[in-house]
């Protein structure tokens, strides 16, 4: 039980084993992209897969905390893999689906909307965990009133995972459309670094 495990050492085994997990993800997800590149719905089912295993993967969190410390750092090595995957597919949904004179912003109003959203989550979840706990004082009530919070918002994320798979009605247009748009106004093919040191050299 993880409960038996001293919360500094706990914290750093989740660490150890979520980096274990992010740090295939790095190389794993660029090369699938390149791989489906061929493919107008690869990237949109690698976030859509990710997001729906990372619910799953939610709820082995919160039920393995109290019974299982393996299952539970497991658990985070899984996180650590499709929670990287799901971000570096999200950063590139943006890229593909918005004209290059817009990316800029795109990816600044993503941050923003994610960070309202995040603003009024932890007034809730507090709140509900409260009503679990009532008016007991105990530690172990606290965790369970907190374990049950989580297990029973569970739905929330299996809504956003849907929502992921919705986006693969509206993905190829929206692609085809920026693609369009962008050979219209010259798209930048050539990577940051090449196109400036090629302006340093010609100047």
């Amino acid at each position: 039980m993880c409960s038996s495990v001293f919360p500094t050492r706990l914290s750093t085994l989740i660490s150890f084993v979520t980096f274990a997990g992010m740090l295939p993800a790095t190389f794993l997800v660029p090369f699938l992209i390149q791989l489906l590149k061929s493919q107008p719905l690869g990237l949109p089912l690698i976030y859509a897969v990710t997001a729906i295993v990372q619910t799953f993967n939610y709820i082995l969190e919160l039920s393995m905390v109290t019974k299982s410390l393996p299952l539970f750092l497991a658990s985070f090595i899984i996180e650590g893999l499709f929670n990287c995957a799901h971000g570096l597919a999200h950063i590139q949904l943006i890229l593909f689906v918005i004209p290059v004179n817009q990316r800029s912003s795109a990816l600044a109003l993503s941050k923003m909307m994610t960070a309202i959203a995040n603003m009024p989550s932890a007034q809730m979840f507090g709140a509900i965990s409260d009503y679990f706990r009532s008016d007991s004082t105990f530690t172990s009530d606290h965790l369970n009133a907190l374990q049950d919070t989580f297990l029973y918002t569970w739905p929330i994320t299996l809504a956003s995972a849907v929502l992921c798979f919705v986006l693969l009605r509206f993905y190829r247009k929206d692609a085809e459309k920026t693609k369009e748009m962008n050979t219209r106004y010259g798209e930048e093919s050539a990577p940051l670094i090449a196109k400036i040191s090629i302006t340093m050299v010609v100047d």
